[in-house]
């Protein structure tokens, strides 16, 4: 992440929460197809798993 705000393809602005803000908030979703999200994840293969369960699970 830090990497796609230092060379400016991305400013904090976009930037909406974290794993855990995403995973409890429902209002965190796309808005339209045209919003683009973004996870950064850390090496933590539990992150991993949880993150593409939720994904599965909620993807209609």
């Amino acid at each position: 992440m830090y990497q796609c705000l230092e060379k400016g393809f991305i400013t904090s602005e976009c930037i909406k929460g974290d794993l855990i803000t995403l995973c409890k908030d429902k209002n965190h979703k796309r808005t339209n197809d045209g919003e683009i999200t973004l996870f950064k994840s850390v090496g933590i293969a539990i992150e991993d798993f949880v993150s593409a369960k939720l994904i599965w699970e909620n993807r209609y």
